[in-house]
């Protein structure tokens, strides 16, 4: 029996049966993979936050003939702390998951998608608005899949067109933090994402 040993982020987590977890686990080689975990319910044994979604963590699992693997062995290596003291850090965060869980095929390798997820979710807690970047982190996901079409937004103001753009191109988390998008902008982004999928 071959194992395979990958660092990932904890996309999703869900509950089966009394202490049992099925992981979404979103890696650079091996694309989205599910786990299954046994026994990582059990709180008296101090599991329970190993499995818990935005962590870090390295894995050791076996393949089988399904899409759901035993994992034999988790280990935490980065629980991102930072991004759990804040709201709407926290939420900027979870539409980042949601983003990945809508656009990734399992098993498919992104490793340029991945480390601009990890640096995306470390920048957050510095951002005075986290929404920039998980709206920016939308669209760039987006272009990486091929799926970004700027004649979509033809409709939209010139000024709109010109931020979506930069939400969309650049490279310098510092000059995306001090963009101020309205609301209603990052509405219709969003709307775009869903219907590009």
């Amino acid at each position: 029996m071959s194992y395979t040993r990958v660092e990932g982020l904890i996309i999703r987590e869900i509950p089966f049966q009394d202490y049992d977890r099925i992981l979404s686990l979103f890696t650079p080689t091996e694309g989205l993979i599910k786990l299954f975990v046994k026994g990582s319910g059990r709180v008296k044994e101090g599991n329970s936050h190993r499995t818990a979604p935005l962590n870090i963590v390295e894995v050791v699992y076996t393949q089988g003939r399904t899409e759901l693997y035993p994992c034999r062995e988790i280990t935490v290596i980065n629980n991102q702390l930072q991004l759990r003291k804040n709201l709407s850090v926290l939420e900027s965060a979870c539409d980042m998951l949601q983003t990945i869980l809508s656009t990734q095929l399992p098993g498919k390798s992104a490793p340029e998608l991945y480390q601009l997820l990890l640096i995306y979710l470390r920048k957050l807690p510095e951002v005075g608005n986290p929404n920039i970047l998980s709206t920016s982190f939308r669209l760039k996901t987006l272009r990486y899949e091929g799926l970004l079409d700027y004649n979509a937004f033809k409709d939209l103001k010139t000024e709109e067109k010109q931020l979506i753009e930069v939400l969309s191109l650049c490279r310098d988390l510092k000059l995306l933090a001090l963009i101020d998008i309205e609301e209603s902008l990052t509405f219709k982004i969003k709307d775009f994402f869903l219907q590009s999928l």
